[in-house]
């Protein structure tokens, strides 16, 4: 084998792991993209629940018997 066909062959080599690790890279940016989606939907959801608990437990102050005590309204004559 002369110099210039192994150097060919190293050089075709380097490419090709070269475009391995570009594929590998562009893979892990896609997991990494995907998962930062999952974690701001999360986030996301998190927030919406914890509103809508803030909403339910401040209805439940308006209706005034949230410790057993039924509403009663008093008259004066």
């Amino acid at each position: 084998m002369s110099v210039f066909k192994s150097t060919e062959i190293c050089l075709e080599n380097a490419m090709l792991t070269a475009e391995m690790h570009k594929k590998d890279e562009m893979d892990t940016k896609d997991r990494l993209k995907r998962i930062e989606i999952k974690i701001e939907k999360e986030r996301k959801e998190k927030l919406r629940c914890e509103k809508a608990e803030k909403k339910e437990k401040g209805n439940s102050k308006d209706r005034g018997n949230e410790r057993g005590f039924e509403k009663t309204s008093y008259t004066f004559n």
